[in-house]
């Protein structure tokens, strides 16, 4: 038997497999809606406005580039079986173009949250299958969780769009999503009250350009290596402007995504005597983060204690108690 048959063999081995699961994991949960998600906050939004009447399966493994992961078989087989399929769009999906109509075509539908949304660089509206702009090929800065007033808006959406799939359950999902979004909007608050004293304003980021919609909400100024890949390198000479401009700021703190390579912060530091500090797009947790199960407002309330020490702000950001489990 040659490679290719055996190959075949195998891939409908696994089609029957996944299949046989599916089935199973459908009748020990009866009624409840099965939900695809991308990234990390968009399981989130589901999960909390969903409650017990939605399965949400998140595609991203923990400590994944959502840039430059792409679905297995296995995904793409859960992709079209499901109820409904929640994307940010914009790009950050790169894979979701070619099998987006497709899914669309299945069983359930898809919501993209981005659509419709004015997004960073984008002139007019996106779509999961056109202007995306992570390899340079156009504008969009897909990472717009990071505005928490549209992450509660997206709340909303995905309430209607539960409702729309499971109209018994509308008054629970808006609910639920009135909750999540008055969550974020306390977030939202605590972000202005903490960086509007800040000593610095310049976010020195040692990495991708992942935080222009936080800057801009806060009164902060984005200065990355790179624009918005993760997959992308500085050029030396853009290395040299930024530890110039360190210097010349009197900056105090880079800041680097954890879940890249901490060299080039490192770099910066050792150059100018700026202290690194730690924050995340929070796109996919760590494995340490899900067993303590950590929840996507807790990191950015994270983010917010790190940027409070890094730019001098005025007091302490703290964890509200509330969010701490």
């Amino acid at each position: 038997m040659n490679r290719a048959v055996m190959r075949f063999f195998a891939i409908v081995c696994i089609v029957f497999v996944f299949f046989g699961l599916y089935s199973a994991e459908g009748a020990t949960a009866e009624g409840r809606l099965a939900v695809v998600t991308s990234i990390f906050p968009v399981s989130e939004m589901v999960r909390a406005v969903g409650g017990d009447r939605v399965d949400v399966r998140q595609l991203l493994p923990p400590g994944s580039d959502p840039h430059s992961w792409e679905p297995k078989i296995s995904d793409m087989l859960c992709l079209e079986q499901a109820d409904l399929v929640v994307l940010i769009g914009a790009g950050l999906e790169p894979w979701a173009g070619g099998i987006v109509n497709k899914v669309r075509s299945g069983r359930g539908g898809v919501l993209v949250l981005a659509e419709g949304s004015d997004l960073k660089g984008w002139r007019g509206r996106t779509s999961e299958v056109e202007g995306h702009d992570h390899h340079g090929h156009g504008w969009a800065d897909p990472h717009i969780w990071l505005d928490f007033k549209w992450d509660a808006e997206a709340t909303m959406r995905i309430a209607k769009k539960l409702a729309d799939l499971d109209p018994a359950g509308a008054g629970f999902y808006e609910e639920n999503a009135r909750r999540y979004a008055k969550a974020l909007e306390a977030l939202d608050t605590s972000y202005r009250r903490t960086l509007s004293s800040c000593e610095q304003k310049t976010l020195v980021v040692a990495g991708h350009a992942a935080f222009g919609y936080l800057a801009e909400a806060y009164g902060l100024r984005q200065v990355a290596l790179y624009g918005i890949s993760p997959d992308a390198s500085p050029s030396p000479k853009k290395m040299a402007d930024v530890i110039e401009l360190v210097k010349k700021e009197g900056v105090k703190a880079i800041f680097f995504d954890d879940t890249v390579n901490d060299s080039l912060g490192k770099a910066i530091s050792r150059e100018t005597g700026a202290q690194c500090f730690v924050i995340t797009p929070g796109a996919s947790l760590k494995k340490n983060d899900i067993v303590d199960k950590t929840t996507f407002i807790k990191l950015m309330y994270r983010n917010l204690a790190a940027l409070s020490r890094g730019l001098g702000c005025k007091g302490s950001a703290k964890i509200p108690p509330e969010k701490q489990s």
